[in-house]
């Protein structure tokens, strides 16, 4: 189990909001004081200050959805280099073998460095009527596979290989059939893993990449 810790943007997102309300603070004084009797040159004088203290915060602010955007980046740099997809066989029976599945998975680490417990699970939902988007929470959408453990993936060029055999995918495809859905089953898979600086990620069947 991820212990569970606050993120970096959260925080920044706290000082910010820190530094707003500082700010709102200083301007409601600010106009306080020109609300105040007094000489042409203190109105005057509050005025410019408050508006020089609004184009500052416009500036601070700017200049921190700028910072903010860029440590998110920074953060899914690796994790963005993970990739994960599979090439699916539903093989016939033959007088020796029932009807059988391989699931050939690829996982391809094009980072620099390696990423750590490494899982893959695999999908299945029945392949019928116009193209729709994966989701796992879908009430088709079942899990054949995993998760499978594929432990430390290194950087390479090339994808690692890994392959599952599956009856579970053969008799959902039998069950798609007796249930009018049609012979065909469409295969998702999804990939679960820790990159080098500690930091869990998923990328779901859809290839949404997600911080853990």
């Amino acid at each position: 189990m991820r212990a569970t810790r606050v993120p970096d943007t959260l925080m920044l997102d706290l000082v910010a909001f820190t530094m707003f309300v500082s700010g709102a603070v200083m301007l409601v004084v600010a106009y306080a004081h020109v609300l105040e009797p007094g000489s042409l040159a203190d109105w005057v004088n509050a005025v410019a200050t408050s508006a020089a203290f609004i184009a500052a915060s416009i500036a601070a602010w700017l200049a921190y959805k700028s910072f903010r955007t860029q440590i998110s980046f920074t953060r899914r740099a690796q994790a963005a280099l993970i990739s994960v997809w599979q090439e699916t066989v539903i093989h016939p029976a033959t007088s020796d073998t029932e009807e059988w599945a391989s699931i050939q998975l690829f996982v391809r680490n094009a980072s620099e460095v390696p990423v750590y417990d490494v899982w893959v699970r695999c999908f299945a939902r029945p392949l019928q009527g116009p193209p729709k988007a994966w989701s796992e929470d879908d009430d088709e959408v079942v899990e054949v596979e995993g998760p499978i453990f594929l432990g430390l993936v290194p950087p390479d060029r090339e994808p690692d290989t890994p392959s599952v055999s599956s009856r579970r995918l053969v008799s959902l495809k039998a069950e798609y059939e007796r249930q009018g859905k049609g012979p065909y089953v469409e295969v998702g898979v999804a990939i679960e893993f820790t990159d080098a600086a500690g930091t869990g990620w998923v990328r779901r069947v859809n290839g949404r990449l997600e911080e853990l």
